[in-house]
């Protein structure tokens, strides 16, 4: 369960959550971008490597879906940009 927080990008990112099934069930689903810039900002602010991994996970198992423009304009908004050019070199 995530609660959603006041700032501009946590109220974009829920709004472009998506619906799919589940064990039987609908279930709501966040956008790997965002699932991806979140776990950007985790590892920035933890230093996480871990965190880091996940997302590079995640985008490629994304990468052919990935709205990247998006995923660059949200990156430099949050201060993970730079972090997100390591993630781009390494899927």
């Amino acid at each position: 369960m995530i609660i959603r927080k006041s700032r501009l990008f946590s109220q974009t990112e829920f709004s472009r959550r998506r619906q799919a099934e589940f064990l039987g069930q609908t279930r709501w689903f966040a956008a790997a971008e965002d699932i991806i810039l979140v776990k950007l900002e985790w590892a920035k602010s933890g230093g996480s490597e871990r965190q880091f991994d996940d997302a590079v996970s995640v985008a490629n198992i994304q990468r052919n879906d990935l709205e990247r423009v998006s995923l660059q304009r949200w990156a430099k908004e949050l201060g993970v940009g730079e972090l997100l050019e390591r993630l781009f070199r390494s899927i």
